[in-house]
């Protein structure tokens, strides 16, 4: 049953994949309830439309240990903020980034979570965002960076701080590889 469910929302059939980890008993070993649990919050997730209880799940599947833990860290993160609970988000973000490093989702989940402080003016949010920007230019991530330089150019021109945006627009058109921006 843990595979069926697993082809279903690997088919993106997640509502059939819940029908199929429904009919199973509770798992007794350690490693099949991490995967059950992981199953399970990855569903929920792709449902679009159940992602307050995708976030408890993935967080008990991330607790839960196993090959997956990472990945339901991430997603659990993923999933409170697309259930409008940002400022949770941001910290199951940052809690993600210090346990998982060197995860290849500690990248997306740094700018996430300095792009959610940002958005919405938490502490330490453009702080967050600068710095952010600068490790991206330190790694030559050229992409990320022109990302987040615009980011933050709109963000500081949105509040008015204009002095400040114009050399961030600037630095974004001198650097654009777009051709909209050339």
């Amino acid at each position: 049953r843990l595979q069926r469910a697993a082809n279903l929302i690997t088919a993106l059939r997640p509502t059939q994949a819940l029908d199929e980890l429904d009919k199973l008993r509770a798992p007794k070993l350690k490693s099949v309830r991490a995967r059950s649990l992981h199953l399970r919050g990855m569903a929920l997730f792709q449902m679009r439309t159940r992602y307050p209880e995708a976030a408890k799940v993935l967080a008990l599947a991330a607790a839960a240990g196993g090959e997956h833990a990472a990945a339901d860290a991430y997603y659990a993160a993923r999933a409170l903020a697309r259930a409008d609970r940002d400022p949770q988000a941001v910290k199951a973000y940052r809690n993600f980034v210090s346990r998982y490093p060197s995860s290849s989702f500690a990248l997306d989940a740094k700018h996430a979570a300095a792009w959610l402080e940002l958005r919405h003016d938490l502490a330490g949010g453009e702080a967050n965002m600068r710095a952010f920007l600068a490790e991206a230019e330190k790694k030559g991530d050229h992409d990320t960076a022109q990302t987040v330089l615009w980011e933050l150019a709109f963000y500081l021109f949105d509040h008015a701080r204009f002095a400040k945006a114009l050399p961030l627009f600037e630095s974004y058109a001198e650097s654009s590889q777009a051709a909209m921006v050339r």
